[in-house]
Formats: C-alpha cells, structure tokens, sequence
C-alpha cells in the first residue's frame, strides 16, 4: 500500500453467549479479549490475527480456518455479529488514506458473514 500500512487485525465476536473455554475449544484458537458487553448478560470476544509479510493472504487464511466455526455458532445464536477489524497508519500530515481489499479476500471474508471495519491512525513515520 502506497500511503497506508495494515498494522494490526482483530476479529471481534459479539453477543457471545458461550463460556471463554467452550468458544476457544470450537474456534480452536485462543482469544486475546473475552470481557463482559456493555449491556445485557453476554460477552464481548476477539482473536488476534497475526500480521504477515502478504497481508491479505495470511488473513484470508485465518477467516477461512475459523470461518466454518463462526457460522455454525451464528446459526445456534451463539454468537452474534462477527467483524474484522483492520488498523490502518497513516503519516501525520497526509489528507486521505487508501486501502484496497483485495477481491479474493473481500469474498473469503464476506462469504462466511463478516463485515471489514477499519481503525485509522496517524503516526509520525512508518516504521
């Protein structure tokens, strides 16, 4: 990406009504956050994807491992919406940001009912 670098990816469950053990068992992952939602009696989970050289590959990769998973707890309400949240920098100074999904990934991604969220951020320099 020209003006902006993906620094971090999150997939963020919400409504979970499945205990931390059980919901780590069927992901067949552990989860980085599992914390009570703001309101009502479920939980709010996530998994901490890791950041590869080839971004987009090695994330259609983890949502197609844990896609299937996902969708089967959806359709036991389980769950409730999944997102993958995407943290973008961009230099201080810039006026617009860009990123591009690739299509492969955009539809890996979508097939399995996740929607992509972007966090931006601006930073003195790319490291």
């Amino acid at each position: 990406m020209a003006n902006s670098q993906i620094f971090s990816a999150a997939l963020r469950i919400s409504d979970t009504a499945v205990a931390r053990p059980a919901l780590e068992a069927a992901l067949g992952t552990t989860l980085a956050r599992y914390e009570p939602a703001r309101t009502g009696s479920l939980y709010y989970a996530q998994v901490d994807l890791p950041i590869e050289e080839e971004v987009w590959g090695a994330i259609a990769r983890w949502v197609k491992r844990l896609g299937p998973q996902l969708s089967k707890l959806r359709q036991e309400r389980l769950i409730g919406s999944t997102s993958l949240d995407l943290a973008a920098s961009f230099v201080d100074g810039q006026m617009s940001l860009s990123v591009v999904v690739p299509s492969f990934a955009a539809e890996i991604i979508s097939s399995y009912g996740v929607d992509i969220a972007f966090s931006v951020y601006a930073v003195s320099d790319f490291e």
